[in-house]
């Protein structure tokens, strides 16, 4: 794990949606992988920085009503894991991550 702070993902991740899925039509799948390579050449990376990755980036989406259908198969990996016994460890800030991740789970459930 990176960060201590989900919000430090997410505010990279809105750079980079607001960047490149919005001004230069990046898929929104491409989208999460271009941020999610910024990260995972350093020591420590893992499936949960890439949760805290993916929930953030269908955050986005969701709140511009952008249909998160494209990255259906990364949010399946992350609500059949047990990330977030994991992350309420991890994060200092994990309620923020939580609000979030029920927001997503509730879009990807009507998928």
């Amino acid at each position: 794990m990176l960060m201590n702070y989900y919000s430090d993902y997410k505010e990279g991740m809105e750079d980079s949606y607001r960047d490149l899925y919005k001004e230069f039509n990046t898929p929104l799948r491409m989208t999460g992988y271009i941020d999610e390579g910024e990260y995972a050449d350093y020591k420590g990376y893992g499936f949960l920085d890439r949760s805290c990755i993916f929930i953030s980036l269908a955050k986005f989406a969701i709140e511009d009503n952008v249909n998160i259908s494209e990255i259906k198969k990364e949010l399946k990996e992350i609500f059949e894991s047990n990330v977030v016994e994991k992350l309420k460890k991890e994060l200092e800030d994990f309620e923020v991550f939580y609000s979030d991740y029920l927001a997503v789970q509730r879009e990807y459930n009507k998928l």
